[in-house]
């Protein structure tokens, strides 16, 4: 996924959107458009103004603006609320996935604090080693806090997808899996949503964590409620009694780690509406491509040291 697919506009309601959006243009349609709303509110509601209009017109005018008095000023309110929310109106459009520039310095700033939380560490560590505080096999130790770097990527992802969508809440939870199999979950984001599907239900065959297991890639499910509805070739398996509480839609997305050929970790995003559709699937895929690298360096140094602990 390019960058410049995430900073632009797609298709006519993008371009239409940068013409109305210029500066000469807008004042163009402002002089064009709010000059007959604010006559036509003048007109009906000052006297004066409405006499000396009276002089210039033809008495056939006249009485057609006083037969239509409620639908010229409705007509009125609604053509300047249009205007109001034309920009907001063709951004919707032009921008239907929530894809922002705002969303890619979410990750850049993330991936940044990740660094330098890093850097510190490694300062720390320098500054002990140089007082002989810490020993040299003691360095590995102290500088490497996978478990600190996963817990706060899951918290970025959230933010992440929180900028790519302000309409829309999500969940993010972070499992870790065995033999190719849910087994614990690891974090979760935001800190006051706890998960309330038991493991043992996601372990169910027929659930979307495995289904995406199987299949080792990124999973979606557009319509929670209508996939937990299905009787036969469900992906889903509802965690409510009444299928009918279930709602939103979902991504699942299996992190491979290429040293061990597993897959130690598994990404769940779901969203309280249909925000996740398959027409954005390279997109999401992206992303969460970007969250798997690191994910992968930090499990990596997971096993290094739990090898060396066991040394």
């Amino acid at each position: 996924m390019k960058f410049s697919k995430l900073r632009e506009f797609d298709g006519i309601p993008g371009k239409i959107l940068s013409w109305v959006e210029s500066p000469w243009i807008a004042l163009g349609v402002s002089l064009l458009l709010y000059a007959p709303i604010s006559f036509a509110v003048l007109y009906y509601s000052v006297d004066s103004i409405k006499a000396a209009t009276n002089k210039y017109l033809e008495p056939e005018i006249k009485v057609w603006l006083a037969n239509h008095t409620l639908e010229i000023c409705l007509s009125a309110l609604v053509l300047a609320f249009l205007i109001t929310h034309l920009s907001a109106f063709l951004r919707r459009v032009a921008e239907p996935d929530g894809r922002s520039t705002a969303a890619l310095a979410t990750i850049s700033e993330g991936f940044e604090n990740i660094v330098k939380a890093k850097a510190a560490r490694f300062d720390v560590a320098l500054n002990k080693l140089h007082k002989k505080e810490l020993s040299h096999r003691r360095i590995f130790e102290e500088i490497t806090r996978p478990e600190q770097q996963i817990v706060l990527m899951v918290h970025i992802l959230h933010e992440v997808f929180s900028e790519i969508s302000t309409r829309t809440h999500f969940k993010v939870r972070l499992y870790t899996v065995v033999d190719w199999q849910v087994s614990t979950l690891m974090h979760f984001a935001p800190d006051n949503c706890p998960p309330e599907t038991d493991v043992a239900i996601l372990k169910n065959p027929n659930s979307a964590i495995s289904h995406a297991l199987r299949k080792r890639r990124l999973f979606i499910i557009q319509d929670i409620r209508a996939e937990a509805k299905k009787r036969s070739g469900r992906r889903y398996v509802p965690s409510h009694v009444d299928s009918a509480d279930e709602g939103g839609s979902l991504i699942c997305y299996p992190v491979y780690h290429v040293a061990s050929k597993t897959v130690p970790y598994i990404l769940t995003i779901s969203a309280d509406n249909d925000y996740f559709h398959l027409s954005n699937k390279e997109f999401y895929d992206w992303v969460l491509g970007q969250f798997a690298l690191r994910l992968n360096l930090e499990h990596t140094l997971l096993l290094l040291r739990e090898g060396k602990s066991q040394a």
